[in-house]
């Protein structure tokens, strides 16, 4: 568990679409998986723990902590997403900056 106090939790009129984080905590887990058994135990222990937090998880996501495949939209708050998505459309439309997380 990681608290976002200060900065990442207080919103910035200058800060962009994402200027904090409405959660007032973050959790992230992992897991060394020397052989693939161990990755995939890893994986469902990662998933119970997720499930047995899901009442207090928000939206809102820190991606930079996303390592797996995620659904770009599922790492913003609601509208954030869409805004983006409407920015890259003007300011990227032939999709020439990538990222891990894609905005599309």
């Amino acid at each position: 568990m990681r608290h976002r106090a200060g900065a990442l939790g207080r919103p910035d009129p200058n800060g962009g679409v994402l200027s904090h984080f409405e959660a007032p905590y973050a959790m992230y887990s992992i897991g060394v998986a020397p052989v693939p058994a161990a990755a995939q135990a890893t994986q469902e222990r990662i998933a119970a723990i997720r499930s047995a937090a899901s009442p207090w998880l928000s939206r809102s996501a820190y991606f930079n902590f996303a390592e797996g495949a995620v659904e770009g939209g599922s790492l913003y708050p609601a509208g954030v997403y869409e805004r983006l998505t409407e920015i890259r459309a003007e300011l990227d439309p032939d999709g020439v900056f990538r990222a891990k997380h894609a905005i599309d």
